[in-house]
């Protein structure tokens, strides 16, 4: 089967082969101080508990100095790349520095600090902080110590983590981190599972020849940092591969304002697909 995925090219011409999405799941947090109703801070402020400051102490812990995720076993599954792999990712050509100016960025330094910024991204696991708010949000000032804190939380997970495991362990830590005097609830919400297709698969060997009988170039095999939930079931239900061939360049805005398609590539990607299904 061939799903015709977001995933990007490597560059005008050069064709790349997604084998691998990260699968993701989410969970909000709330952290509620004794209290029902927010406090005047001129009668409480230095002694009455803070619900935001509670919360962003505890989110704070989520993570080590390095970036490291600190819930217990969040990496028992996670497996490290191949060499082949490692060269794989090489060969995109991670260009650091156009990166930092088309997001008007000074420093990448997000993530786990002993990884590549191009594994980060792809074939590593992640815990990210969506979302925090609590107290007064309107204009101006208002004196009040927030007694409820809520914050969203989604990760990336990759080949062989199991999402409903990875929520209940976030989950107990939160609960068993909670700071004295105050209570958190953990709601679970969305998940999906991650995919990923052997790269020496005979359906996306057949992909590759595609490619390179249309654009004249070798695909470069690559993870792709985002997810496609519904892939895993199709492998699944229908017993069957999934190959992934994607023909988005990476400039070209996607699910963004102005979001567009070269036409170069609208009509070499129906050759290619064409190709590809002749050959299965």
């Amino acid at each position: 089967m061939v799903v015709i995925s977001d995933s990007d090219m490597r560059d005008r011409g050069v064709p790349a082969i997604t084998y691998s999405l990260r699968g993701l799941c989410a969970l909000e947090v709330s952290l509620k101080t004794a209290n029902t109703t927010d406090l005047h801070s001129g009668m409480f402020g230095g002694g009455g508990q803070n619900a935001n400051h509670l919360l962003v102490q505890l989110l704070s812990t989520l993570h080590d100095a390095n970036g490291k995720v600190n819930v217990d076993h969040f990496y028992d599954e996670v497996l490290e790349l191949t060499e082949f792999e490692k060269e794989q990712i090489k060969a995109l050509g991670f260009d650091e520095e156009k990166l930092k100016k088309s997001l008007g960025l000074t420093e990448l330094t997000g993530g786990e600090t002993n990884y590549p910024y191009p594994e980060k991204i792809s074939s590593r696991p992640t815990l990210e902080l969506n979302g925090i708010w609590g107290g007064f949000q309107g204009e101006g000032t208002k004196t009040v110590i927030p007694n409820e804190a809520p914050g969203k939380i989604t990760c990336r997970l990759v080949n062989n983590q199991n999402p409903e495991k990875i929520q209940g362990l976030i989950k107990k830590y939160l609960e068993e981190q909670a700071p004295k005097g105050c209570t958190v609830k953990v709601t679970l919400q969305d998940t999906g599972n991650p995919f990923l297709t052997p790269i020496d698969h005979m359906m996306i060997q057949k992909a590759a020849e595609a490619y390179e009988q249309v654009y004249g170039a070798s695909p470069v095999y690559k993870r792709e940092g985002g997810s496609i939930p519904i892939v895993l079931d199709f492998n699944h239900t229908l017993n069957t591969p999934v190959v992934l061939m994607g023909f988005g360049l990476p400039d070209e805005n996607l699910h963004a304002p102005n979001e567009h398609f070269n036409l170069e590539n609208f009509d070499k990607g129906s050759l290619t697909i064409c190709s590809f299904l002749e050959r299965v």
